[in-house]
C-alpha cells in the first residue's frame, strides 16, 4: 500500500433519481429544461448531505457519497438518508409551482423519484491526481444493489451490514429484503418505503408536440411579415387582438 492509499470502515451511499432514463429520452427536444430539473434535484440531495458524508463523485443521475466510520457517523448517516428525500421533494416541489412552461420536460418532472441506497463494508480510498477514488468488493456492491427487485421508484434500501449499525427509527414500517447476484450470491436488505410528497401540486399539461411545433412555426412567419411593416415587435402566440 502507498503513501496515497488507505484503508477504512465506511459507509456507502448512493443517491439515485428514479425515472432518469425515460425523463431524458422522451424529452430531447428539451433536453435543456431537462436537465436544469434533474440539476436542481441533485443539487438539493447534495445540500441535504451532512457531515461526515462526502461526495465521492457524480454519476448522471446519481450522487455517490461515503462516510468514514467513526463517533456519530452512524447516526448522521441515518438522518441523511431520510433528509436526501424531503430536500428532493422540497426541490421538486418548489420546481413544479414556480414553473409555467408548458413543454414536455417541465410537465414530466413529477415522475421523477428517489431512491437511496446505504451500504457498510472496507473499502480503499486512493488518489489519482487530483481525484479521490474508492475501490473494493463492498464498493462494487453498493452499486450492483441499485439494480433490484424492489417493486416501488421511491424507497430506502439498507444492506444488513449497515442495517445493524444503523439502527434507525422510522415511522415506515421495514421490510426484510433478499436480493441473488451473480458471483456474489444472497445479499440481505431491508426495504423502507418512503411515502409519496401529500403536498406535489399537480402536474402542467404539456401541449401536443404537433401544436408546439405550429405555435413555433406560426411565431417565426409572423415575425418575418411583421417586422418589414415597421412593427416593433410581433405578437407572441396567444396575444389578444381587437
Amino acid at each position: 500500500m502507498t503513501k496515497d492509499q488507505r484503508e477504512i470502515d465506511s459507509y456507502l451511499m448512493l443517491a439515485d433519481i428514479s425515472g432518469y432514463t425515460n425523463f431524458i429520452s422522451f424529452n430531447r427536444q428539451e433536453i435543456a429544461h431537462a436537465q436544469h430539473i434533474i440539476s436542481a434535484l441533485i443539487e438539493a440531495v447534495l445540500d441535504a448531505a451532512a457531515p461526515p458524508l462526502e461526495v465521492n463523485k457524480l454519476e448522471g443521475d446519481a450522487v455517490f457519497l461515503h462516510a468514514e466510520e467513526g463517533p456519530d457517523a452512524a447516526v448522521r448517516v441515518a438522518h441523511s438518508a431520510l433528509d436526501f428525500f424531503t430536500a428532493f421533494d422540497a426541490a421538486r416541489r418548489h420546481l413544479m409551482i414556480t414553473n409555467s412552461c408548458p413543454c414536455r420536460a417541465c410537465a414530466d418532472m413529477g415522475k421523477l423519484d428517489l431512491k437511496v441506497l446505504v451500504h457498510h463494508g472496507r473499502v480503499l480510498v486512493y488518489r489519482v491526481r487530483l481525484f479521490e477514488e474508492l475501490s473494493g468488493f463492498d464498493v462494487v456492491l453498493a452499486h450492483r444493489l441499485l439494480k433490484n427487485s424492489v417493486d416501488s421508484r421511491r424507497y430506502l434500501l439498507v444492506s444488513k451490514p449497515a442495517w445493524d449499525r444503523l439502527m434507525m427509527t422510522s415511522p415506515v414500517e421495514s421490510e426484510n429484503h433478499r436480493e441473488v447476484y451473480e458471483g456474489v450470491g444472497e445479499v440481505e436488505t431491508v426495504v423502507l418505503r418512503i411515502p409519496p410528497d401529500p403536498s406535489l401540486p399537480p402536474p402542467v399539461v404539456a401541449p401536443a408536440r404537433g401544436v408546439t411545433r405550429w405555435k413555433d412555426i406560426f411565431a417565426k412567419h409572423a415575425a418575418e411579415f411583421l417586422f418589414p411593416l415597421g412593427l416593433r415587435k410581433a405578437p407572441t402566440w396567444g396575444d389578444q387582438h381587437d
